[in-house]
């Protein structure tokens, strides 16, 4: 899970496994993003955390 949750100060970016390192800097680009009301990119969604709500 990575990105914004119910809490507007409250960001995630936790679950990536032994492959934690490969995913670095997609949770990177995704937290920015985040912070910054960027483009998440084209994976956000699929790891969003409100995707459960």
């Amino acid at each position: 899970m990575i990105g914004r949750t119910a809490d507007p100060n409250v960001f995630l970016a936790v679950g990536a496994r032994r492959n934690g390192w490969l995913l670095a800097p997609l949770a990177a680009q995704i937290i920015t993003a985040c912070l910054t009301e960027g483009e998440a990119g084209p994976y956000a969604a699929r790891l969003d955390p409100m995707r459960f709500t």
